[in-house]
């Protein structure tokens, strides 16, 4: 078998893959997003109830907001990679034009937001 190095891709071969960790992202931020809302029904429904079980739901949330935020992370910079290469090294094939933060601050302001939820769940009760 034949080992191609990352250079030796097409520009088309790095848009392709940009697409399809961009797909991977949305996919990750929707699965991840699903387990938080159910995870803060179940504290919302029980929380008068028993402390034990809802601590144990909110560091669970803590858990997985983490492993979001750093799947969020590596995915970011699998994306940079293959928009740079497919720039052939020109940021500014990539780059917008807008005064928006990167989409990088963007994506992982949602996995922060709820590890902040579940610490103050957590810190609450």
């Amino acid at each position: 078998m034949t080992e191609i190095s990352a250079d030796s891709a097409s520009p088309e071969t790095h848009i392709e893959l940009w697409k399809h960790y961009d797909n991977l992202r949305q996919a990750k931020n929707s699965s991840f997003l699903t387990a938080n809302t159910i995870f803060a029904a179940v504290v919302g429904l029980t929380f008068v109830q028993d402390t034990t079980f809802i601590v144990s739901i909110a560091l669970l949330g803590i858990v997985i907001g983490v492993a979001w935020f750093l799947l969020l992370t590596r995915n970011g910079d699998y994306i940079a990679f293959h928009r740079l290469r497919a720039g052939q090294g020109v940021r500014d094939f990539w780059t917008p034009k807008s005064w928006t933060p990167p989409s990088g601050w963007l994506d992982r302001s949602l996995p922060l937001a709820f590890v902040v939820f579940w610490v103050m769940v957590v810190v609450g009760r």
